[in-house]
């Protein structure tokens, strides 16, 4: 069985913050548990999709917590937002993103 670390950002399972992002990651989530992955699931606080420092912080903090070489997918909203600056995020860990928003036309 192979394994992945999932990071989410907070209210994904909210049924009172319904959005398209939380939907589709948390199909992923049970598509890869389904398929025999082991799935790690890692919910970071925050004000996601419009992070503050704050939100970087608890980010960075789940982050350290996670071996390096580990496999990350990080959910829809956290892969557009973190700065490319972010060596444990972008360098450290082999992750691989999915996103089921385009985007060219993510606000900035």
């Amino acid at each position: 069985m192979s394994g992945v670390h999932v990071i989410v950002p907070f209210g994904v399972d909210d049924p009172t913050r319904p959005s398209g992002g939380n939907a589709y990651d948390r199909h992923v989530c049970n598509g890869l548990a389904a398929s025999g992955w082991s799935v790690r699931e890692h919910v970071v606080p925050g004000t996601w999709p419009r992070p503050d420092a704050a939100s970087f912080a608890a980010l960075a903090d789940v982050m350290r917590h996670i071996p390096d070489g580990a496999v990350v997918i990080p959910g829809e909203y956290l892969e557009v937002v973190v700065p490319s600056s972010d060596q444990k995020f972008h360098a450290s860990l082999p992750f691989t993103a999915w996103s089921s928003t385009a985007l060219a036309n993510w606000p900035r």
